[in-house]
C-alpha cells in the first residue's frame, strides 16, 4: 500500500472512532498519524520491509500500537480493527462524510437521532426539514447541508474545487518546466473559483507551441491522449478527469487567459461590447474590424 492509502485508512479510523464517541485523544492520535504517514518522505511499506515495525516508532506520533496497525495494513491490505468498526454502521455512513460541511460529530448526531445511514436518506430528512430540530442545528444548518448535498450530486460528474486546484497547480508546475514555455497557468472554472470543476483547462505561452504540445502529450501525466495538435492537447488523467491544454504565442497569452477563464456568458457579453466599438475580440487578442 502507498503512503496515501495507509493514511486514508488511519483517517477513516479516526472518523469512525469519533462517530462512536471515542476518547478525543485517541481520535487525535489517528489523525496525527495519518498526517505523518501522508507526509513521510519515504514509503512506509519499504521502511517496514527493510527495518521492521520498530523503525516506525521513530516517526513523530507513531507508537507501538500504530506501528503494528501500519505493519498489518502493509502486509495484508486490511486492518482488522478498521473492518470491525465499519461493520458497526450502515455501509453508506462514511460516504456522508464526503459532503461539504458534515463532520463526524454532526454525522454521529444525525445517525443517532434520526437513524440516517446514507446520502439518499440524509437528502430525504433534510428536504422534510427534520434536521433543523436537532440539538445544535437549525434552519441555516439545514440549508447549508442541502447545498452541500447538491454540490455532492454535481461532483459525481464534477469535482470539488479544493480537490482540483492542487491537481491543476501540479500540472502547471510541470508545464513551466518544459523547454520553450514562457508562462503557464490554469483557467476555466477552476480559475473562476467555482465550487465544482468539470474539465481542467490549462494555458501556456510559447513561441514553439507544437513542441510544447508534443512534450505535454508524451510526459504530462496523461493516462490517455484524446487529441494532440500543434496548439492543443486533450487527454484523460488517471481517474478519468479530462484536461485541455492550449498553447499560444506570448503576445496572445493575456487575451487567451481571459478568454479561456471566462464563462460562455461572459465571453458572449465581451464580444458584444467589442462589436459595438468596431472591434473583434478572441483568444488571440483585440483587433480593429476591417
Amino acid at each position: 500500500m502507498t503512503n496515501a492509502e495507509l493514511a486514508a485508512v488511519l483517517s477513516e479510523m479516526a472518523d469512525l472512532l469519533e462517530i462512536g464517541g471515542e476518547n478525543h485523544f485517541r481520535v487525535l492520535s489517528y489523525r496525527r498519524a495519518a498526517e505523518v504517514v501522508a507526509g513521510a518522505g519515504r514509503e512506509i511499506s519499504a521502511l517496514l520491509a527493510e527495518e521492521g515495525p520498530d523503525a516506525l516508532e521513530e516517526l513523530p506520533g507513531i507508537g507501538k500500537g500504530l506501528a503494528q496497525h501500519l505493519a498489518e495494513l502493509a502486509a495484508t491490505g486490511e486492518l482488522a480493527e478498521h473492518n470491525e468498526l465499519k461493520s458497526q454502521y450502515p455501509p453508506g455512513l462514511l460516504e456522508m462524510l464526503r459532503l461539504p460541511g458534515l463532520g463526524p460529530k454532526r454525522l454521529a448526531l444525525i445517525y443517532r437521532e434520526l437513524g440516517v445511514g446514507s446520502v439518499e436518506e440524509l437528502a430525504e430528512v433534510a428536504r422534510a426539514h427534520r434536521l433543523r430540530d436537532l440539538p445544535g442545528m437549525g434552519a441555516k444548518s439545514e440549508e447549508n447541508l442541502l447545498h452541500g448535498l447538491e454540490l455532492y450530486r454535481q461532483s459525481a460528474e464534477r469535482a470539488l474545487l479544493g480537490e482540483m486546484v492542487p491537481l491543476a497547480e501540479q500540472l502547471v508546475a510541470g508545464l513551466r518546466e518544459l523547454p520553450g514555455v514562457a508562462a503557464a497557468d490554469y483557467a476555466g472554472s477552476a480559475r473562476r473559483g467555482r465550487e465544482t470543476v468539470g474539465d481542467l483547462d490549462l494555458l501556456a505561452a510559447s513561441e514553439t507551441p507544437g513542441a510544447v504540445c508534443a512534450a505535454f502529450a508524451a510526459g504530462g501525466g496523461l493516462q490517455e491522449v484524446l487529441l494532440a495538435g500543434d496548439t492543443k492537447v486533450s487527454g484523460l488523467l488517471p481517474g478519468g478527469r479530462q484536461v485541455d491544454l492550449r498553447v499560444v504565442v506570448s503576445a496572445s497569452y493575456g487575451a487567451a487567459w481571459q478568454y479561456f477563464t471566462g464563462s460562455p456568458a461572459h465571453n458572449v457579453a465581451l464580444r458584444t461590447r467589442a462589436q459595438r466599438r468596431g472591434l473583434t475580440i478572441n483568444e488571440y487578442g483585440v483587433f480593429q474590424e476591417r
